[in-house]
C-alpha cells in the first residue's frame, strides 16, 4: 500500500494550511479522482504522490525535460507519453497538467515549441480520448528565465522567446481547447542560476498545483453534457472575434513601444526584418516607410531597449547596406 505523506515533513509551513483545508473535505462515496502532472525539474521538490478524500495527484518530475527531444528520448515529453507507467497514469486520470517549457525555449524558437505542443496534444488525445475537454488538459506558462544558451546568448533574447511562446500558447489554447495556467512566477523568485526557483519560493509550484486541482475537483461534479445551441458558423465567428480582440490588444501595445530610424535606399523593411532576425534582435513588427523614417515596433519595453541599443540612428544608410548585404 502507498504510504501517505506527512505534509509537515515535505512542504513549507505556509502551504500546510492549504493542504489541511483540502483534507477537511468530507469523504466522497465514489473513488477519488486521479490527476497527473508531467513536469521538468521545477516540480522536483513537490511530493510525487498526494491523496485527499476527493482526489489523488501523481507527479512525474524529470530534470531537463522538453516537449520534444529527438536525440534524448528520456527527456522528451512526447516519448514519455508512450512509456507504460506514464500511459497508465494518464489513462486513469481525469486531467493532466504539463509543467514544461524552460528547457525547450532555451534551445528552440517559440514558434517551433508551439508546434511541439500542438503535436503532443494531438498524440495525447488520440491515445486518451477521455482528455478531450478543455479542463482535462492544463499547460502552465513558462517561467521567466535568465540563463542564456547558444541559441539565445543573452537573457533579453531568451526572455523575448519565452514571452512570444506564452502569448502564442494562449492563442493555441483557443484552437485546441485546453487550459493555460499562470503560476505568477516573477524574475525575483529565481535562484542565482536564473533558471530554478529560489528555495525561499519553493512553495510556489506545489501551492499552485494542489490549488488548481483542488478547484478542479470541487467543481467537477459531472454536470450534464452541455449542448450548444450555436451553429458551427456561429462558434467559428465567436472564436474569430476572440482572436481579433487579442490581436487588437497586441497592436495597442505595439503602438506604445517603438523606435524610429532614418532609412535610405536600397534598404527596405524586408531587409531590416532579415537583418534583425539574423542578428536575433527582438522585434514585433516593422511599419511601412514614411518620409525616410521606419518604425520598428515591440511588445514590451525590455525588447525595445535591447534592439535600440544595437542600432545606431544612421544604421540603415545606403553606405552601410553594402557592408550588411555584400553583393
Amino acid at each position: 500500500m502507498r504510504n501517505e505523506y506527512n505534509i509537515n515533513r515535505f512542504l513549507p509551513l505556509q502551504f500546510t494550511h492549504l493542504y489541511c483545508s483540502i483534507m477537511s473535505f468530507q469523504s466522497s462515496t465514489s473513488t477519488p479522482s486521479q490527476y497527473f502532472v508531467l513536469a521538468d525539474s521545477h516540480a522536483k521538490l513537490t511530493p510525487p504522490h498526494t491523496s485527499t478524500p476527493t482526489h489523488q495527484i501523481t507527479i512525474a518530475s524529470i530534470s531537463g525535460l522538453k516537449w520534444v527531444d529527438d536525440y534524448n528520448h528520456h527527456l522528451s515529453a512526447l516519448h514519455q507519453l508512450h512509456l507504460p507507467n506514464i500511459s497508465r497514469s494518464i489513462a486513469s486520470s481525469k486531467a493532466i497538467m504539463f509543467l514544461i517549457g524552460s528547457n525547450s525555449l532555451r534551445v528552440f524558437s517559440a514558434s517551433r515549441v508551439i508546434n511541439h505542443v500542438q503535436d503532443l496534444i494531438s498524440v495525447l488525445r488520440q491515445h486518451h480520448p477521455h482528455l478531450s475537454s478543455q479542463q482535462a488538459v492544463c499547460i502552465v506558462t513558462t517561467f521567466p528565465c535568465g540563463k542564456p544558451s547558444n541559441t539565445f546568448p543573452t537573457p533579453t533574447l531568451l526572455q523575448h522567446n519565452i514571452d512570444l511562446y506564452n502569448e502564442q500558447l494562449q492563442t493555441l489554447s483557443v484552437h485546441l481547447d485546453f487550459t493555460v495556467i499562470d503560476f505568477d512566477v516573477q524574475p525575483q523568485h529565481l535562484s542565482p542560476d536564473h533558471l530554478h526557483l529560489h528555495k525561499s519560493f519553493s512553495d510556489l509550484v506545489p501551492h499552485h498545483i494542489f490549488n488548481d486541482f483542488n478547484i478542479l475537483a470541487s467543481t467537477s461534479t459531472t454536470p450534464p453534457p452541455k449542448v450548444s445551441s450555436r451553429s458551427a458558423e456561429a462558434i467559428q465567428r465567436r472564436t474569430q472575434h476572440r482572436n481579433q480582440r487579442r490581436r487588437l490588444r497586441l497592436t495597442e501595445k505595439q503602438t506604445m513601444f517603438y523606435i524610429s530610424r532614418t532609412i535610405t535606399p536600397p534598404w527596405t523593411p524586408k531587409h531590416i526584418k532579415t537583418y534583425l532576425q539574423t542578428k536575433q534582435l527582438p522585434f514585433a513588427k516593422i511599419s511601412p516607410v514614411r518620409h525616410n523614417q521606419v518604425r520598428i515596433r515591440f511588445n514590451n519595453d525590455l525588447t525595445l531597449k535591447a534592439t535600440d541599443s544595437s542600432l545606431p540612428q544612421d544604421f540603415f544608410s545606403s553606405g552601410n547596406f553594402s557592408q550588411v548585404f555584400p553583393s
